[in-house]
């Protein structure tokens, strides 16, 4: 008696079990609003198969078409069409199933019957103007089948899976070299996506061989495949935006401020796990040309930098970069701070460049986001003063603020009043330029003294007019400061690590990922004044 009453009582509990596992429609909802619609398309299936009963007709007609919904978002036109009709037969009230039936047929090459269900959606909205397209191309498609094409379309077995391929991209002036994302079975790592129900992909390589024939495609091997948390906009970004510079050729991604969280790995890969949070240096030097062996990578005639010329960036959600590109993030360094790494290294390799600097007067001029980074950096080499020169208030008040001695506006203030008002007759030691036009680049020159340094990092104007005689009869020593080293980049990340300098405060803005067009554009119209603005990428992008 006792053994039936056990059984009985285990049969109960494990019903009771079973019964709390039961999805449920709101979890679907859930899922399918934080846009996993793989997990979603899964739990509705279930909810549908339970719902039997025949007052449960209507609902059953919902999650049918919410189903449809998620196959049609995944891809899946064949199962997207079952689910549509099966909402329609349980008489689901709303006309737009008949439009997402008639797409699903669409996309699966059944024409007559997608134009039947685009004909049955126009008799409730008879102007919506993409359904009447789309019922057009229909017809359109149909009579091409009919006649044949000029096109002759093979599949690509060498590159094409079982899974996805997407994103094809040519290499090369011959094109004969070609990337490709893809889900194949050989993308590393065996997690599923809760979006798309596969595994994330990967870049992989193809070129041609002696023989004109495509190679078996493998991954890019010893690269690193991040998720973008943060990307910074550089002048360069606004100069190539708007085609001033020539530097950035469309269609291209820009961006090359930027960190972000380590997804996968590829073959080769060692140093870099996933879930690493890094920041990258932005450009690759060949490593072999006489600059590269004389320390000089940043000016490497062979560089690819990412976000210039025909080299993707950062403003995308995903980006694949050499693992020797990856610097790893203390827990001290925030996302923020990585994403502004980049431009303090341009501002390291200036003031390096201006070495040695204890002891010595200084001025700076031009206190934009590159002088300020400049300006905290100074402050850390403990320099007789430092003077600060821009045209803007509120520029100089930042700069009294980062550790400036003196500012001045050159549009108001006598430069020689300025420099006697700290005790400076013959003119400073080292001079920073940070503009790059022709009279911030002649004050640099007419304040330093005899046998002084001037270091020119400012890049805006191709030409600028100097007077030759004042650099020649005074033997000044001028020199250029352009981007950045590794070990600039290093440095940076130390003292990041250390507190000895915060560059935040410099972060004017920050905005998400689908306003960067319109950012780009009121900087570029002067509509709006930012010293550095950081693009939220990874959250913005998952939120839609």
């Amino acid at each position: 008696m006792k053994k039936a009453v056990y059984i009985i009582v285990c049969l109960l509990l494990t019903a009771v079990a079973a019964g709390c596992r039961t999805p449920k429609l709101s979890e679907a909802d859930a899922q399918f609003q934080r846009g996993e619609y793989y997990d979603a398309s899964v739990t509705y299936k279930k909810v549908y198969n339970k719902l039997r009963k025949k007052e449960e007709r209507p609902q059953r007609g919902e999650v049918a078409f919410k189903m449809g919904r998620c196959y049609r978002l995944l891809n899946m036109s064949a199962r997207a069409s079952a689910a549509f009709q099966n909402a329609l037969r349980y008489e689901y009230p709303d006309s737009t199933t008949h439009f997402m039936l008639a797409q699903a047929l669409h996309a699966d090459g059944k024409y007559a019957a997608a134009l039947r269900s685009y004909d049955k959606y126009l008799e409730f909205c008879p102007d919506d103007s993409l359904a009447i397209n789309c019922a057009e191309g229909c017809r359109t498609a149909q009579e091409i089948r009919a006649r044949g094409s000029r096109y002759v379309v093979k599949q690509a077995k060498l590159f094409n899976s079982r899974r996805a391929d997407f994103c094809p991209m040519y290499l090369g002036a011959d094109c004969d070299q070609i990337y490709y994302t893809s889900t194949t079975e050989k993308a590393t790592g065996d997690k599923k996506s809760e979006i798309t129900g596969m595994k994330n992909a990967d870049v992989f390589f193809s070129k041609k061989n002696e023989k004109g024939e495509w190679e078996r495609p493998e991954p890019v091997e010893g690269e690193v495949k991040i998720r973008v948390k943060y990307c910074g906009i550089c002048g360069s970004d606004i100069h190539g935006f708007t085609g001033a510079s020539g530097r950035k050729i469309p269609p291209m991604i820009m961006g090359h401020e930027f960190s972000g969280t380590v997804v996968s790995v590829g073959p080769g890969v060692n140093r870099i796990k996933p879930g690493m949070r890094v920041s990258v240096l932005p450009y690759s030097a060949c490593g072999k040309c006489g600059l590269c062996e004389a320390g000089f990578p940043n000016i490497c005639p062979n560089r690819s930098n990412l976000g210039v010329l025909d080299v993707n960036g950062a403003f995308t959600q995903f980006i694949c970069v050499p693992e020797k590109l990856c610097y790893i993030l203390p827990d001290a360094v925030s996302f923020e701070a990585g994403a502004m790494l980049e431009p303090m290294a341009v501002a390291h390799h200036a003031v390096a460049a201006a070495r040695p600097l204890a002891g010595k007067h200084v001025l700076l001029v031009g206190a934009g986001a590159i002088g300020q980074l400049i300006l905290k950096l100074l402050v850390l080499e403990n320099p007789a003063s430092i003077l600060v020169s821009d045209v803007s208030s509120e520029n100089l008040d930042r700069a009294r603020e980062n550790g400036a001695t003196a500012v001045m506006n050159p549009l108001k203030d006598k430069h020689e009043e300025v420099l006697r008002a700290v005790g400076i007759s013959d003119g400073v030691d080292v001079s920073i330029e940070a503009v790059g036009v022709t009279p911030t680049a002649q004050m640099s020159v007419d304040c330093v003294k005899n046998c002084g340094r001037v270091i020119w990092v400012g890049n805006a104007d191709q030409m600028v007019s100097i007077n030759m005689q004042n650099v020649v009869t005074r033997e000044l020593h001028l020199r250029g400061s352009y981007a950045f080293t590794d070990e600039d980049f290093s440095a940076c990340l130390k003292i990041l690590t250390s507190g000895g300098v915060d560059p935040m405060d410099l972060v004017t803005a920050r905005i998400d990922f689908w306003k960067v067009t319109s950012m780009i554009t009121a900087m570029a119209r002067r509509e709006t004044r930012q010293v550095k603005v950081l693009v939220e990428i990874e959250d913005s992008i998952t939120k839609g």
